[in-house]
């Protein structure tokens, strides 16, 4: 009988692996689609960003895919629904963290991660009031 780290190390996936997985699956669900077949659809799903961001890469660097997209409506219809179904996965995740937080995360995480001299340079310097302009002259 094997013992549970036995199994849990052929369970676990490094995040490469898992990425890569993902990629191949998400490049499958679109070739599938050309070939007029459904998409599985999955409810909340929180590998949604990064799906959508793959299948953007992947529509980019196939032009077959591009092709179909424009002249087959079952592809359309069918890409359009992968999408849609992506795109409400993505908004049910926002949407549990500011029910949780009770507002929406600042989007300028970086900003706030500069010490605040470099936050000034990245802005294109200081920025002067009428006041301090004329003090200066």
């Amino acid at each position: 009988m094997r013992t549970t780290p036995e199994v849990a190390k052929d369970l676990l996936v490094d995040s490469g692996q898992a990425s890569q997985l993902q990629y191949r699956q998400v490049q499958s669900d679109i070739g599938l689609m050309m070939l007029g077949n459904e998409a599985l659809y999955t409810e909340n799903d929180p590998a949604a960003p990064a799906k959508l961001s793959m299948a953007q890469q992947i529509l980019g660097k196939n032009p077959k895919a591009q092709s179909a997209l424009k002249a087959d409506p079952v592809f359309q219809q069918l890409f359009g629904n992968y999408i849609k179904n992506l795109q409400m996965s993505a908004t049910q995740q926002q949407n549990a963290t500011i029910g949780r937080l009770g507002v929406s995360p600042a989007p300028l995480q970086a900003e706030r991660a500069m010490p605040q001299g470099s936050q000034e340079e990245a802005q294109g310097g200081l920025q002067h009031g009428p006041a301090e302009d004329a003090r200066e002259q």
